[in-house]
């Protein structure tokens, strides 16, 4: 925490500003517009909050130039379809093997928790061991295109 706040002094502001806003924005939509269109409406189809501020800072941002003008991070070019596949380097596993280890458990808590829960709502069952199974094999496939 103390490296949090003597770092502060480094905080682009304007970006600071777009993420507050931006935050404000999807819950002001999801607590309020969402909640207002539904019982004026009867409209059950949700808002794309996300969607709508990501194209909407992203055209304030271009007719801005704020990358240009207020050295504001962009994403720039994506490149065009997956990488090729290749093996993961050898020498980033032992480095790696523990925190990933901590991570695919929370991971697969999360997931598995989430699973049920849609379970229940919706009156079916799941298999943990196939959830497992299926973030695992994904987890594998992955590995091979980053």
């Amino acid at each position: 925490m103390e490296e949090f706040f003597s770092n502060l002094y480094q905080v682009n502001l304007i970006t600071a500003g777009i993420s507050l806003a931006c935050i404000l924005f999807i819950i002001l939509v999801q607590q309020v517009l969402q909640p207002y269109l539904r019982r004026k409406f009867k409209i059950k189809i949700p808002v794309p909050s996300d969607i709508a501020i990501v194209v909407i800072i992203t055209l304030i941002s271009w007719l801005l130039s704020l990358n240009d003008k207020h050295m504001v991070a962009i994403v720039g070019d994506v490149p065009n379809g997956l990488p090729s596949p290749k093996l993961p380097t050898v020498k980033l596993f032992s480095l790696l093997i523990w925190d990933s280890i901590m991570i695919s458990i929370v991971s697969y808590v999360v997931s598995a928790s989430m699973a049920k829960t849609f379970a229940n709502k919706n009156r079916y069952k799941i298999n943990p061991n196939q959830e497992l199974l299926a973030m695992s094999v994904a987890n594998v496939f992955g590995s091979f295109f980053s």
